[in-house]
């Protein structure tokens, strides 16, 4: 059958609908006992309080429409204040063309996932950006809940991947899925040329097989993380290995095309790519951590 790109399994699992319906009651964006900390993917939070990990994918939407004081800062990665609801939903490549700006700053005051990269892109690196995530990963890989627990995802046709990320494993998942984890690292963080390359080879081919690839909205990717992040959680801190559903995988394509879609008229590179070779390293199925020691550190 097709594969539902844009359909994230809220229709077909219980437990990931309540578990975003949680996200949606939950999440806080405020400033106190809070430090700028961004996954991968999505304008996630890091609490002090208690070390404990705060997911905010919807929260970033709420912050795009309902900032009381919006500042735009060029300089810092960030082109426009914010956008309005419409804008969220509307789709990447449309906003970002109105604009005229690097998408990654047209939506950078969603977070550092965005204006980090603006500024990587800008000054043709992608070390800094790798960078940006190593404090929140030295904070869970090494030492967070079931460090030494691996867990093999099972998914698509005979598929399988070993982790041990038992916080936000889509990360793994995501890089594993895009190929990204089987390029070569040292070159994706120090060489700014390949980086766009590799990039570029990914994107067209997202483009040439995903069904509405140039209807991705912000509103897609933010719902697609937080679906699929919960149902990767519950795989994660369950049974020790686990079948993936075919959506959930499909939905690692349509977070990587809303990448794609950020660089704006489809060209230059994805920062993604290069914080994945900073993170990890391939052992045949396991993918080994460089925060463990396990993999040479680019950064």
């Amino acid at each position: 059958s097709r594969p539902q790109w844009l359909s994230f399994g809220t229709g077909r699992n219980p437990t990931a609908m309540a578990w975003l319906l949680l996200l949606l009651l939950g999440v806080s964006l405020a400033d106190e006992a809070q430090q700028s900390c961004h996954l991968l993917q999505t304008n996630s939070q890091w609490r002090k309080k208690g070390q404990r990990g705060q997911r905010a994918d919807l929260g970033a939407v709420e912050q795009a429409t309902n900032l009381s004081e919006p500042v735009a800062d060029k300089s810092k990665g960030i082109c426009v204040p914010k956008l309005s609801e419409e804008e969220i939903k509307a789709p990447i490549e449309e906003v970002v063309a109105s604009y005229g700006e690097d998408g990654w700053c047209t939506y950078g005051f969603l977070g550092g996932w965005a204006s980090e990269c603006a500024l990587g892109r800008r000054n043709r690196e992608a070390k800094s950006f790798a960078k940006e995530f190593e404090p929140m990963y030295q904070k869970y890989l090494p030492d967070g809940p079931k460090p030494k627990t691996e867990v093999t995802l099972k998914f698509l046709e005979n598929q399988s991947l070993t982790i041990r990320d038992h916080l936000y494993p889509l990360d793994d998942l995501y890089c594993y899925v895009n190929g990204w984890y089987s390029l070569d690292r040292d070159q994706l963080v120090n060489n700014f040329t390949y980086l766009e390359e590799m990039s570029e080879k990914s994107c067209n081919h997202l483009e040439t097989t995903m069904p509405h690839y140039h209807k991705v909205s912000m509103q897609t990717m933010l719902m697609e993380s937080a679906v699929d992040g919960g149902v990767l959680f519950e795989i994660m801190n369950g049974p020790t290995s686990g079948q993936v559903p075919d959506h959930i995988v499909h939905g690692m394509y349509v977070h990587a095309a809303a990448k794609c879609l950020l660089r704006g008229g489809g060209r230059g590179a994805v920062c993604d790519i290069a914080n994945c070779a900073a993170r990890g390293c391939l052992r045949g199925k396991e993918l080994l951590y460089t925060q463990r020691g396990e993999c040479q550190k680019l950064t």
